[in-house]
């Protein structure tokens, strides 16, 4: 919802990075779902666990912010709820479309790699062979990247767990969605910091703007150790 929200973590500034973790649009994301956990509007458990299954089933969770491949996983989750779920674009502060992503895979053969042609041989049948798409459709919503399997993974779903209209017509429209979005040099390591801090809102200890500001100063701070031209954005 950040990323809906247009303001990227991350962006070149001339010969610089700079960082905006908590700029406006993340603040206020951060502010509405402190006021829902503070309404007691939304679950703070871990998406996945028993108890979390056990809620979607009797009623007490309603909802679920997710990727295309969680409409695999919800259906696997909950088998019983056939008919009651529905799969829809994510709600926009504004009526402009727009939208996030969460997930995603990128394939990489190493220098080191003493086998890199039979490895780019195998990435290439996993990122563009029909016959993982049929794989995969076995167990969650495959989608792709590359647009021909993605079209076969819209034909060979035939799930009918969910209601309303045909699931991947949503994910396309969802992808259409998608503003840019750049990810800094430091990314992987702070999805580490966002869940060490924000362990603390789902304790007390904490509210999610100030977890968003806290991430801020620890990612200006890890860029800077790194030797990193960095603008702050919040210091502006």
């Amino acid at each position: 919802m950040c990323w809906q929200a247009g303001d990227p973590w991350w962006r070149i500034d001339h010969d610089a990075w700079a960082v905006d973790v908590s700029g406006p649009g993340t603040v206020r994301t951060a502010e509405q779902w402190q006021q829902f956990i503070a309404d007691d509007l939304v679950a703070t458990n871990p998406t996945g666990d028993q108890d979390w299954i056990a809620a979607i089933h009797n009623g007490r969770l309603w909802g679920l912010l997710g990727a295309a491949w969680n409409v695999g996983t919800f259906a696997k989750s909950v088998p019983a709820d056939t008919g009651r779920w529905a799969v829809a674009t994510m709600p926009t502060w504004n009526g402009q479309p727009a939208n996030g992503m969460q997930g995603g895979s990128a394939f990489a053969v190493s220098k080191q790699s003493k086998v890199a042609e039979a490895a780019l041989t195998f990435l290439r049948w996993l990122s563009t062979d029909p016959a993982v798409v049929h794989i995969g459709s076995t167990f969650t919503a495959p989608f792709p990247g590359f647009n021909t399997s993605r079209a076969l993974a819209r034909s060979v779903f035939k799930s009918k767990f969910f209601l309303g209209p045909p699931v991947y017509q949503v994910l396309d429209e969802a992808a259409r969605r998608v503003p840019d979005w750049t990810w800094g040099p430091n990314s992987l390591g702070l999805f580490s910091v966002v869940a060490d801090t924000f362990s603390g809102v789902r304790a007390g200890q904490a509210t999610l703007p100030e977890a968003v500001r806290a991430v801020q100063a620890r990612a200006v701070a890890d860029m800077r150790g790194r030797g990193l031209s960095v603008v702050d954005g919040a210091a502006r």
